[in-house]
């Protein structure tokens, strides 16, 4: 695969995740409801879950039996220590950059804003936590498996060494449409595919994107309810 057909795929989903924001946004304030918007954002997860899979099994020589092994191997302190580390490290980072106006100010926001009020979220409290959770378990599997697995060996091929800079910079940017400040991102994203191409590990990066997802969720649900 060539440059530009891996830029094409990247513009392509980042522009999907476009439509779904503004979708799950706009069916979340009009009578459809917040739990059929947050239903569509996990299906469309799952699809893209999917897509990450094929195009992982599409290469020669990465299939899904590489998958299984990566994660049935035992899980080291050493590995533990690194998921700290880089949390500590990118929250660090992502805190100093946001507070800088400039940064701040590149916060692409074009999609409706919508707020969560009490009474709807102890209406629906179970519902909305199993789907947060299904969403950011199945989001950070979906990142990594594409960006981490797939896309950053397309990358390889194509930049070898510099391939961490490539691959950070396609993971900040996928997040433009997101509550994430993507520019404040980009330390994060360095750091991940920087330790993912000196270790090979998605493990690594997984952890630390759970935790990282789990927290930001925590902070999603505490500011929609007023």
């Amino acid at each position: 695969m060539n440059h530009k057909k891996w830029i094409a795929e990247l513009v392509i989903i980042i522009a999907l995740v476009f439509v779904l924001n503004f979708s799950v946004t706009f069916i979340a304030v009009s009578d459809f409801g917040i739990i059929t918007g947050q239903f569509l954002n996990l299906f469309a997860f799952l699809i893209f879950l999917i897509w990450s899979l094929y195009r992982i099994t599409s290469l020669k020589k990465s299939n899904l039996s590489n998958l299984y092994m990566l994660f049935n191997t035992r899980f080291s302190i050493k590995e533990l220590l690194l998921i700290v580390l880089i949390f500590v490290v990118g929250n660090l980072a992502y805190s100093y950059l946001i507070e800088i106006d400039i940064v701040r100010s590149i916060k692409v926001d074009v999609y409706r804003h919508f707020s969560l009020n009490n009474q709807t979220f102890e209406e629906y409290r179970l519902i909305i936590l199993i789907i947060l959770v299904l969403i950011i378990v199945v989001g950070v599997f979906t990142e990594e498996l594409f960006f981490r697995s797939y896309l950053f060996k397309v990358q390889f091929e194509l930049y070898g060494k510099y391939t961490w800079i490539i691959n950070g910079i396609s993971w900040s940017i996928f997040h433009i449409f997101s509550n994430t400040n993507f520019i404040a991102l980009l330390p994060m994203a360095f750091l991940y595919s920087y330790v993912y191409q000196q270790k090979r590990n998605l493990r690594i990066t997984i952890g630390v994107h759970l935790i990282m997802n789990s927290i930001a969720g925590y902070h999603l649900i505490s500011k929609f309810i007023h």
